[in-house]
């Protein structure tokens, strides 16, 4: 979201995929340190140490001007605006578009002090539809998608090596789906990958053991992973 927020709308869906592509490094990194830990507690550890760098790299990330602007925090917001426009390298007034989206959460009824809540998505049905239909999809393939890691452990082979092969399999999903966000639209995009990720776990489940089975994972992963990122950019 934060990402989304200081790029133009031309590369918005863009910049939103290639931000899912890091998830990959961690994977590959997780590879790694499990083969200097491998016990479970000492793993565990050192996993949840590489929270204390993210900590501290949260200090340097610009907080979003719309949650600035709607907690009165004008000053803060404005700031954040102009940074956003030097990053961009663009020129824009942003006293107009500080009132311009002033005026924006007005219409739509988000003054300052009042705030949202969920069950106002309710009261306009096709909204609240939207809502519960993307709740379900984000549902689905995070199934799909945490379902195929969680049973890497039943595949024949090294798990290392078939862990590794799944997280191979999302990079090519991530770029494709970097190249199609803005040229094909949500719908198709989504559902090929869902379509491709029931079709290669189910089919997983008829064959035991074997390359065949491994190579069925990666494309469970490949469907899953690309329609997880595309349903987290644009539902998340």
């Amino acid at each position: 979201v934060l990402v989304s927020e200081v790029v133009g709308p031309d590369w918005r869906g863009r910049a939103g995929m290639l931000t899912q592509t890091f998830y990959i490094f961690g994977e590959f990194a997780l590879v790694g340190v499990s083969l200097l830990f491998p016990a479970w507690r000492h793993l565990t550890l050192a996993v949840g140490l590489t929270g204390v760098i993210t900590l501290l790299a949260l200090m340097a990330v610009v907080e979003s001007p719309r949650w600035l602007l709607l907690h009165g925090k004008q000053e803060e917001g404005v700031a954040a605006l102009k940074w956003a426009a030097a990053l961009n390298r663009r020129q824009c007034d942003v006293d107009k578009l500080v009132a311009d989206m002033a005026a924006e959460e007005e219409d739509g009824g988000e003054k300052e002090g009042q705030g949202s809540s969920i069950t106002q998505l309710f009261q306009h049905p096709p909204y609240g539809r939207y809502f519960l239909l993307g709740c379900f999809v984000t549902f689905s393939v995070a199934c799909a998608y945490y379902g195929v890691s969680l049973a890497l452990g039943m595949l024949s082979g090294s798990f290392h090596l078939n862990f590794m092969l799944t997280a191979v399999a999302e990079l090519p999903a991530y770029l494709i789906m970097t190249a199609l966000a803005d040229k094909m639209g949500r719908r198709p995009t989504i559902m090929s990958g869902c379509v491709l990720a029931a079709v290669s776990c189910g089919a997983c489940t008829f064959v035991t053991g074997g390359a065949v089975q491994v190579v069925l994972a990666m494309a469970g992963k490949f469907g899953s992973s690309a329609s997880w990122a595309m349903s987290v950019t644009y539902f998340g």
